[in-house]
């Protein structure tokens, strides 16, 4: 289990500086896991100290042989792209082979006890994570697909609400499946829920031109984040993130409807970063560019939807 001298995402970051590091997540404003990749390292009893939070890291590349030994037990095998290892909070390991390519995910502990606590359980008092050496679980690797495309890609409105969500889902799968937090039971959604939705929908609609987080919704409909993503997806039928970004499509329909503004103002004040992010989304959802769209009312040709 962790401890108070355990190791912080920031002291690990510190311990691997030499490492041979391709991107990371440190310095982007994302909430819930911290996110790094890194090239293919040659290791020799590399010992990495107990740390306060669990480390997911999947394979990006091959490798012929890892040794991995922690919690009295060794595991050598090679290694392919998708398999993913979990290395517990509290667990000190030692580490031999050649190390591919890969991806570690870190979620924030805090955020993972938020979590937990906002789960009916059975019997336990906390949680603890598998002890996992290697496995595959298509979850896991289309969760650490999207975060390392992500990774690479400059950011854009939605992107940290997009990561917050991801986060949710990632640890959610985690505590389902890879730690002893059984007996699981789901909320039933009340009167009270449908108050919290109409709540973070209202401050969905107060702040069209602005990047509103999955934190700030959840803040505003007065729940945890998880049960917040569980209820809106619920009750909504669609992610938080996919609504924030209709509401803003459906908004800039009526600002071209109205015809006082130019597009690329029209963009801004819904809060894409620029006019060229802003047609490609609109085009997503409404089959033409905003300037057909815009073309079609000059003409009075009614909407598709």
């Amino acid at each position: 289990m962790p401890n108070s001298g355990a190791s912080t995402v920031a002291d690990v970051r510190e311990q691997l500086r030499v490492w041979p590091l391709k991107a990371t997540s440190a310095g982007r404003a994302w909430e819930g896991v911290h996110i790094d990749e890194f090239s293919e390292i040659v290791l020799a009893d590399h010992f990495a100290p107990p740390r306060d939070h669990a480390n997911i890291a999947v394979c990006t590349g091959t490798s012929p042989l890892v040794i991995q030994r922690r919690g009295g037990k060794t595991f050598a095998s090679p290694s392919k792209v998708g398999e993913f290892s979990i290395n517990p909070a509290g667990f000190e390991s030692h580490w031999d082979g050649r190390i591919p390519t890969h991806l570690s995910m870190r979620p924030d502990p805090a955020k993972l006890e938020e979590m937990a606590s906002d789960l009916r359980r059975v019997g336990i008092a906390r949680f603890q994570f598998a002890n996992v050496f290697r496995l595959r679980d298509p979850t896991i690797e289309h969760i650490a697909r999207i975060f390392g495309l992500e990774l690479n890609r400059a950011p854009h409105p939605v992107q940290q609400l997009l990561i917050e969500s991801l986060a949710v889902t990632l640890c959610a799968h985690l505590l389902r499946s890879y730690t002893n937090a059984v007996g699981i039971e789901a909320r039933s959604a009340g009167t009270a829920d449908l108050a919290s939705l109409a709540r973070a929908i209202a401050y969905i609609e107060d702040n069209p031109d602005r990047n509103v987080s999955l934190a700030e919704l959840a803040g505003a409909a007065g729940v945890s984040r998880f049960h917040f993503s569980r209820l809106f997806r619920r009750k909504i039928g669609q992610s938080p993130v996919r609504y924030v970004e209709r509401s803003r499509i459906e908004r800039a329909k009526i600002l071209i409807v109205q015809a006082e503004l130019s597009l690329a103002d029209i963009a801004q004040a819904v809060g894409f970063s620029d006019q060229s992010h802003f047609t490609r989304r609109f085009r997503f959802h409404e089959g033409r560019t905003p300037g057909q769209f815009a073309r079609e009312q000059a003409r009075g040709i009614l909407p598709r939807n």
